[in-house]
């Protein structure tokens, strides 16, 4: 979705998904979030059967996609244990105000267990990305939620 400055928001077109991510054009980037920098997203094109010649530039799209799917993740008991008190409830707070959100899907959600979306806690709407310091060759970005 894209905020218009009329305060609504609207879907993304194909065409907007299809752009490069970024100015210039490249096939690798990490984005990182002050929140879970124990968790940085690696993102390369979606599609990588190109055939021959160099590879594909990352997408909005391909940003996108790979942002929801690594805080889809299910975080473990070990992830948890590192957590203080406080950091633990404002985690479970943030897991159930999730769950709760969805009524029709209430009872799956739940089972899925805490995500690392759920550690973000208030902060879970993606707001951008911010170009940050590059690391290992990757041309790394901060993301503003």
């Amino acid at each position: 979705m894209r905020a218009l400055s009329t305060g609504r928001f609207v879907l993304l077109s194909s065409s907007d998904r299809s752009q490069p991510a970024s100015t210039p054009a490249v096939t690798r980037m990490r984005v990182v979030h002050h929140s879970i920098p124990q968790w940085p997203i690696d993102v390369e094109p979606r599609y990588k059967d190109h055939g021959p010649g160099p590879a594909p530039p990352i997408t909005v799209g391909d940003v996108l996609y790979t942002i929801h799917r690594s805080l889809r993740k299910r975080t473990s008991d070990a992830d948890w244990a590192l957590l203080g008190s406080w950091k633990q409830a404002e985690v479970a707070r943030a897991y159930t105000r999730r769950y709760s959100s969805m009524p029709q899907m209430y009872q799956l959600e739940a089972s899925k267990g805490v995500m690392r979306v759920d550690y973000l806690g208030d902060r879970h709407i993606f707001r951008g990305l911010v170009r940050s310091h590059d690391v290992d060759g990757l041309h790394c970005w901060r993301m503003i939620s």
